[in-house]
């Protein structure tokens, strides 16, 4: 049987598509070589919300609500 951790890390492991998000924010995601939710995981909150371009607030509030769906937040705090 899998354990809860196997569960999360096949989920951390799964492509960003899982998070069903809107065609810019997965366009802006690859364009930075973000393929996986773990990517996701590990990227600065700062980064993903003023140094991808073509990521506005919008796209940025989807991402933070998306992940926050399955209990999970971008690294570090937003400034």
């Amino acid at each position: 049987t899998e354990t809860d951790t196997d569960v999360k890390d096949l989920f951390l492991d799964s492509h960003v598509g899982v998070l069903e998000l809107s065609v810019r924010a997965d366009n802006c995601l690859k364009a930075e070589n973000i393929r996986t939710v773990r990517d996701l995981v590990n990227t600065e909150a700062n980064y993903i919300r003023y140094k991808i371009p073509n990521l506005g607030a919008t796209t940025y509030i989807e991402i933070v609500k998306a992940l926050a769906l399955h209990g999970l937040t971008l690294k570090g705090k937003l400034r």
